[in-house]
């Protein structure tokens, strides 16, 4: 009974069962990606691990309270990544091109204070023309 008056609450729109997520977007280069956010420390650390792979034109963008200069491994993961540090400014200050899983546990570091980062499927730069002083749009 409980579920015809659920049903019959959904039908009339009073209900809206599963509310479309729809994923932020950001411009960089001349693409506009669909992204999710990593703003936690939890978020951050997890990062793409254990996932099985990165929808295309998705990415995974890092955000740092404050300009910084973090590490970032392939620690569990399961497909290789292109890693884009961004400045403060939205600059692309540097590319880590086609990381597999196999280079864990070698740390890789931006080449100045970030304050973003952008994890995207390996190619991604090198298909979308990316270079260091290009800017990213959010």
């Amino acid at each position: 009974m409980k579920q015809f008056f659920l049903t019959i609450l959904i039908a009339l729109g009073f209900i809206n069962p599963a509310p479309k997520v729809s994923l932020p977007q950001l411009e960089i280069g001349e693409k506009i990606i669909q992204i999710e956010i990593a703003d936690t420390d939890a978020k951050r650390i997890q990062g793409l691990s254990n996932r099985e792979s990165l929808p295309t034109d998705t990415g995974l963008l890092f955000i740092f309270p404050t300009p910084t200069t973090p590490s970032f491994w392939m620690k569990d993961m399961h497909f290789p990544i292109d890693i884009i540090w961004l400045d403060a400014n939205w600059k692309i200050i540097g590319i880590e091109k086609n990381l597999t899983p196999e280079t864990y546990p070698k740390l890789f570091f931006p080449p100045s204070p970030i304050k973003y980062v952008l994890e995207v499927n390996a190619g991604f730069s090198t298909k979308n023309n990316l270079k260091t002083g290009d800017r990213a749009k959010n």
